[in-house]
């Protein structure tokens, strides 16, 4: 039987939504709703819950405050009437993001993707974690041992090993395998960069970066830049760009 927290500061919204939860998962044990981030705060420190549903406006500001007082080891839906904070959602646990008015068919889908990854492979939420632990910068020293990529309604967690080269287009960070597959992140060019091990991947320019496996030939193409040969190859040309050269140079002969 799961255990849920709900954190919703607006009554009617409370309201319903614990309606369409107990239709949805009947026999949960639902606590709550409480209203403000010192309340959630509280209650994490003393109790533990399986899922917390979690407004993002709070009545003493943003959930994700509460993330900096207190560990959450649990997943977390959250839901607010703005759709601007789905990434700072993903870095704090979120494994779904519904905007408000609350439909019951959304809340349906989140349940489904809560009980197929958290209920029945409770490993999955100690996975998320430590990839939140990495975005949000709690352990610098870190580097990024599995990439959780979510797409529609799949979750693939990938190992940095597999990973060939990323490319950002139309503001989306594309993850190419070497066995071929392609996937889209929600992970920025600058989040991939900080987080993988810098001794086998390099950022050639604002729009690539590739892992050194990956690198099958170079040839000069300017005075100031360098043409590269990826595999699996890419359909367009890579190019290090020219401020990045010396230091692509250097990267390939183990001296950055």
């Amino acid at each position: 039987m799961s255990r849920i927290l709900i954190v919703e500061d607006e009554a009617p919204a409370a309201a319903r939504l614990i309606g369409f939860i107990e239709a949805c998962l009947p026999g949960a044990e639902i606590v709550g709703p409480i209203s403000t981030v010192e309340e959630t705060v509280a209650m994490l420190e003393k109790e533990k819950f399986d899922l917390l549903f979690l407004d993002v406006h709070l009545a003493d500001g943003q959930s994700f405050e509460l993330f900096k007082e207190v560990k959450v080891d649990s997943p977390v839906i959250f839901i607010t009437a703005f759709d601007q904070y789905a990434l700072d959602a993903f870095k704090h646990n979120g494994i779904d993001y519904l905007l408000k008015p609350l439909k019951k068919v959304d809340l349906e889908r989140a349940i489904e993707k809560y009980s197929r990854f958290f209920e029945k492979n409770p490993q999955q939420a100690e996975q998320l974690k430590a990839l939140a632990d990495m975005l949000t910068g709690s352990k610098p020293e870190s580097r990024m041992k599995r990439l959780m990529v979510r797409y529609g309604a799949r979750i693939k967690m990938v190992d940095p090993n597999e990973l060939a080269y990323v490319v950002s287009k139309d503001k989306i960070s594309y993850l190419s395998l070497f066995n071929g597959e392609t996937l889209p992140s929600d992970f920025t060019m600058d989040e991939l960069e900080n987080s993988l091990d810098a001794e086998r991947f390099f950022r050639i320019s604002r729009q690539m970066l590739v892992n050194l496996n990956a690198v099958e030939d170079m040839t000069v193409f300017s005075k100031s830049r360098l043409k590269i040969t990826l595999n699996p190859k890419w359909e367009e040309e890579c190019l290090v760009s020219a401020e990045r050269t010396p230091a692509f140079k250097a990267w390939l002969s183990g001296k950055n």
